[in-house]
């Protein structure tokens, strides 16, 4: 089981919203999702804000553990 937990600290830490997507694109190619589901989620945060992009990064951790999302 990998430990997205990492990645998100590196995004909550970003300065700026580029940062912050490089981040999110490193922890989704990192996760055990599915090709597809990688592809999708690459593209939707291209449009998010930084918040957003935080918010997105917990849940998107949380999936991949199995758990719960917060919405």
């Amino acid at each position: 089981m990998i430990n997205l937990n990492e990645y998100v600290e590196r995004i909550w830490s970003a300065v700026d919203e580029a940062s912050k997507r490089e981040a999110f694109a490193e922890m989704v190619n990192a996760s055990h999702a599915t090709k597809a589901k990688k592809l999708q989620t690459l593209k939707s945060i291209q449009s998010l804000t930084a918040q957003k992009l935080d918010s997105l990064a917990v849940n998107y951790a949380m999936a991949g553990e199995g758990l719960k999302v917060i919405k």
